[in-house]
């Protein structure tokens, strides 16, 4: 089993979002998966150009050379993908947008135009959408969650799970009142991590405590 983060918070491994990514990947370890977690702030990539190189020229190669090249080479072999983003403005951050835009090497041949050549993934692996908002409002995820499944659908990929946390900040920085219940959501993100591992899948009780609210 191996398991792939990639982290879109453009504050890295010290976000929220970081945190969420990390707990997930130590229960994953713990049941014997093999991680990989990409920070994308500490990644050199660049914006997608446009240029459908990819499909035309240089079939499943991006012409761009950056560090997407390296992530790239891992998704191949991956057999979870999690995608983790903080909330902006009810969306996925701006940082995890650039990445995904690089991933049309990768796109779906239905969409293609006549003529492309469009490599298929060697493998279907799972996806699993984590994010994290600032309020204590669960309908800022309405876009993430549609946009989630709009995304495992075009690059044909099944979505196992989606792991929304409210007041996304007592995550990383918890009040004194709320140790106790973030260091215990922590434990429940090593367990759903643990569960992925071991069965492919995560519980609906472990997915309904990740997406209840810490008030």
């Amino acid at each position: 089993m191996k398991i792939i983060a990639i982290n879109g918070s453009p504050k890295g491994k010290a976000s929220s979002t970081g945190v969420m990514l990390g707990a997930i990947l130590k229960g994953a370890e713990a049941s014997g998966a093999e991680i990989f977690n990409f920070d994308l702030s500490e990644q050199n990539i660049n914006f997608c150009k446009g240029c459908h190189s990819c499909w035309f020229v240089t079939p499943g190669k991006c012409i761009q050379k950056d560090d997407m090249e390296n992530i790239l080479n891992q998704l191949e072999t991956a057999d979870v993908i999690i995608l983790g983003s903080p909330v902006y403005f009810n969306n996925i951050s701006a940082t995890l947008k650039v990445f995904i835009d690089r991933l049309l090497v990768v796109g779906s041949n239905k969409y293609a135009p006549k003529g492309a050549i469009v490599e298929k993934n060697k493998k279907s692996p799972l996806l699993l959408m984590v994010a994290n908002c600032g309020w204590a409002d669960r309908t800022q995820f309405e876009v993430v969650s549609l946009w989630a499944k709009k995304f495992a659908k075009l690059i044909d990929i099944t979505l196992v799970g989606e792991i929304f946390a409210t007041q996304g900040r007592m995550i990383s920085s918890p009040t004194n009142e709320l140790k106790e219940k973030i260091s215990n959501y922590i434990n429940e993100l090593e367990n759903a991590g643990k569960e992925l591992a071991k069965n492919n899948t995560i519980s609906e009780q472990i997915i309904n405590i990740l997406n209840s609210d810490f008030y």
